[in-house]
């Protein structure tokens, strides 16, 4: 059986500061694309810490939100700390989605396909949940198209590696 993710998880507010910044960042321009309605029952596959639902759920409070995540201790910190209305939350898989088939308007999930080694079974999960005629949408990084904050990480810690070892005793001039 392979790993349903190649995220390490530890704790909520750890997630928080590596991902959840960017999830609350993306979440609004995601839900323009992938649109809202009044009263449509809503599933967020890899809520995380809940950064999608908590603004689908500002956007439409009509809407009936779910929200599921591998990870227990991601969804223990979304129930502690989103805001009324929350979403329904659960522990699951998304390649194994916890819920019936054709019950959702749509099923949303946010910078985490590219975490899981077998995508296309969690699309087709998605796909699944989703009534005939419903939305299913996901957002990941764009890593071919120049994932710019990977690039800066990684320019920079060759700048410093490059100054670290270029400016020590043994190599500086006169030694």
């Amino acid at each position: 059986m392979h790993a349903s993710t190649t995220y390490t998880a530890a704790e909520g507010a750890g997630y928080e500061r590596n991902m959840g910044r960017w999830s609350r960042q993306l979440a609004l321009p995601f839900l323009d694309f992938a649109g809202t309605g009044a009263r449509e029952r809503v599933l967020d596959v890899g809520c995380g810490t809940g950064a999608l639902s908590a603004q689908l759920l500002a956007r439409e409070a009509s809407c009936e939100g779910h929200a599921v995540d591998l990870i227990p201790a991601y969804v223990a910190h979304a129930r502690r700390h989103l805001p009324p209305p929350r979403p329904a939350l659960a522990v699951g898989d998304a390649c194994a989605l916890p819920y019936r088939d054709d019950v959702f308007d749509r099923v949303l999930s946010l910078l985490v396909l590219h975490f899981v080694p077998q995508p296309a079974q969690a699309v087709a999960q998605m796909v699944r949940v989703a009534r005939p005629g419903a939305t299913v949408a996901a957002a990941v990084w764009d890593a071919r198209g120049g994932f710019v904050a990977g690039r800066m990480f990684f320019d920079t810690a060759a700048a410093w590696t490059r100054a670290r070892h270029s400016s020590a005793p043994a190599t500086s001039p006169g030694r």
